[in-house]
């Protein structure tokens, strides 16, 4: 195999059968002198003889299952999913040399069902139970913990305080000297890895100090968490598989990688990253972009297969793995699974949010102990309800003060009429639970009520119409309730068909939520109904009948006192018209005689039809006016012989002379 100057080179796969790598590296590091290396791999050797128990936890969809495979370095023994999505339903037990090589020691690799489950607290409880039961029936020891995190997520840091100290209170203090932190998704150099793991340390201390006390952290605990272990990887899937790595190898002509496997790139990878913390690089990128003719550098040392590898997947970083590995296998002791370090005294409950009108907003199972305070409940329970989280999302009301979230101002706590308003009574109450008086029962329930928070639309909306919203899960409805100014449910009784276009211009916001417009319609005929058959309106009704006889009677007097007048008018109006017909026909009748005699003497035609009506006889005798004067001004004018005719018309003219003329519209009206 040739190797690099250091000592860190791969040897390509041969079809051959190949010596045992462990074998080859001990005769390498003998040869170059690492005697330091050597020692490491006789522990790890050593260490290897019995299997290493790993218990992974985490969230959903954190890559448990994918960094199995890969620290089995196969495909096959996990089901792994995408990320929020959780595959692993049940603890699976698999047993497996560490990247497929036996010389590398046997790992018992534990996976187990995501916590931070997407459907809320109470399943997380669930789910932790039955993993806690699992683990202390079928593992009972293990060498380290390691927790998997989704670097991806990097908005649920109060999530990860939550499950790092549900997981503490069940193992006890002595977790923090068996836990492994791998983060998932990154690709952090060196110095960025280094950066956050201290925030995450950080955060594990302040979930220490939160279950011990205040001042009563032990130190020996707190030097646990100041060095713990925590790596950054990226665990490719395609990478994972032997026929997609081939394929990508193969699409990016890393011809020198063809026939790696997973556990034989891990170990390369690692490999690399020594080889960069050697030349004072926090990674193969930084050192690639600081070094001219690096390529050639490594071709010189015939370390092609790492170069090709570097190049393309070295920020993948997955040699960290073989860190890992090389802690787990020096650990010496074990982690006892006891029931009683999984199982406390704790007290199922059902936790009800609603309104201070009733309304109810969605509830939630909830797992109370001994050790439970309020925020912890409204942070856990109350808080993650769908409808709820609806509402903070909502914009903040004017003038709201800077705690206000969205439309919620408080949540607080009550068992049956009594408010739990500090963690002690609280406390208190739990205990009650835990060891109710003989013959009695525990409460089954919590309710937390919430406050509006000012000039919220919820707090300026009838009930029955927030109802209306929150039933169809549209809050935005409300805030179109209240830009319409429609705060009551009575304001549509009064209204005239909710189907009219006269009506969606009064509440156009509101009218554009169909869901919740619908309902109204509903409610309009229960408040119409509700209006019509009220005590109030009955009485209303009656004052109206009364107003309405009394009036009605005024009217008939007053008719009765301007009959006479009436009947006389109308006599009169109709002798006149009597009289003003008979004129009319009398000189309808004149002018038709008149035309007629005119007609007789064939002087001048006039048309035969003549109008009955007086009215049109004198538009119709305008008529037979302008037709008269126009006759009279014809025959008014010079008499004009047949030489004058073709004298004046040049047309005629033309004619006459045998020439063709060119006609002008004024010869054609002549001609």
């Amino acid at each position: 195999m040739a190797s690099s100057p250091h000592g860190l080179g791969h040897a390509r796969p041969q079809h051959r059968q190949p010596l045992p790598l462990q074998f080859l590296c001990f005769v390498l590091l003998v040869a170059l002198g690492h005697s330091e290396r050597l020692r490491a791999l006789r522990r790890s050797a050593a260490a290897s003889d019995s299997a290493k128990t790993i218990v992974l936890l985490g969230g959903t969809g954190a890559g448990k299952s994918t960094l199995a495979n890969y620290l089995a370095g196969r495909d096959d023994v996990f089901i792994a999913g995408d990320a929020g999505h959780g595959v692993t339903k049940d603890v699976k037990v698999v047993e497996t040399p560490f990247f497929g090589q036996p010389e590398l020691g046997m790992a018992r690799l534990v996976d187990t069902p995501g916590l931070m489950d997407p459907d809320g607290f109470a399943k997380d409880m669930e789910q932790w139970q039955a993993v806690c039961e699992s683990l202390r029936s079928t593992v009972q020891t293990a060498t380290a913990l390691v927790l998997v995190l989704n670097g991806a997520q990097t908005r649920h840091t109060e999530d990860v305080r939550r499950v790092i100290k549900q997981i503490r209170e069940s193992f006890g203090k002595d977790f923090w000297r068996f836990l492994r932190v791998v983060v998932t998704r990154v690709k952090w150099d060196s110095v960025k890895q280094q950066a956050e793991g201290d925030k995450k340390r950080e955060l594990f201390l302040d979930v220490e100090t939160s279950v011990a006390g205040q001042g009563l952290l032990d130190p020996a605990v707190k030097k646990h968490i100041s060095n713990l272990p925590i790596i950054g990887v990226n665990l490719e899937p395609d990478l994972m598989y032997d026929d997609l790595r081939e394929d990508e190898f193969e699409a990016k002509d890393a011809d020198e990688l063809e026939g790696y496997s997973l556990g034989e790139i891990i170990r390369l990878d690692a490999d690399l990253q020594a080889k960069c913390r050697e030349e004072g690089y926090s990674s193969f990128r930084e050192w690639k972009r600081n070094v001219k003719g690096l390529k050639k550098m490594f071709k010189g040392w015939d370390l092609q297969h790492m170069y090709q590898w570097g190049t393309s997947w070295g920020s993948n970083n997955i040699g960290r793995l073989e860190d890992l590995r090389h802690g787990l296998c020096r650990q010496e002791t074990v982690l006892e699974l006891q029931p009683t370090s999984l199982t406390g005294e704790t007290h199922r409950i059902l936790i009800n949010a609603v309104t201070i009108d009733g309304l109810e907003l969605g509830s939630a199972r909830y797992v109370l102990a001994t050790d439970s305070t309020v925020s912890r409940i409204i942070e856990q329970a109350v808080r993650p309800m769908r409808r709820i989280r609806t509402l903070h999302s909502m914009p903040r009301p004017k003038g709201a003060d800077s705690e206000v979230r969205g439309w919620i101002k408080d949540i607080t706590l009550f068992v049956g009429s009594q408010e739990l308003i500090t963690d002690k009574r609280l406390q208190e109450e739990v205990k009650q639970m835990l060891k109710p008086p003989r013959g009695a029962s525990p409460p089954s329930e919590l309710r937390a009520l919430v406050e509006w928070a000012d000039n919220s639309p919820p707090r300026n909306l009838d009930p029955k119409l927030l109802r209306i919203c929150i039933e169809q899960e549209d809050m935005k409805a409300a805030d179109s309730m209240v830009k319409d100014r429609l705060t009551q449910a009575s304001q549509l009784a009064f209204a005239e068909g909710l189907e009219s276009h006269s009506l969606h211009k009064l509440f156009p916001k509101t009218a554009k939520h169909g869901a919740v417009w619908s309902q109204l319609k509903a409610l309009a005929l229960q408040e119409k109904h509700a209006v019509r058959s009220s005590k109030s309106f009955q009485q209303v009704l009656e004052e109206q009948k009364e107003k309405r006889d009394v009036m009605t009677e005024k009217i008939l007097h007053t008719r009765d006192e301007l009959q006479p007048f009436l009947d006389e008018m109308k006599v009169l109006a109709s002798q006149e018209a009597e009289e003003s017909a008979t004129k009319g026909r009398e000189i309808v009748m004149r002018a038709k005689n008149q035309l007629e005699s005119v007609r007789a003497s064939d002087v001048i035609r006039v048309p035969t039809e003549i109008p009955s009506s007086v009215s049109e006889l004198a538009s119709f005798m305008r008529g037979v006016e302008q037709n008269l004067e126009s006759v009279g001004m014809n025959l008014g004018g010079e008499v004009l012989g047949v030489d004058d005719l073709i004298y004046k018309s040049r047309v005629l003219k033309g004619v006459y002379l045998s020439v063709e003329p060119k006609l002008s519209a004024n010869d054609m009206m002549q001609l």
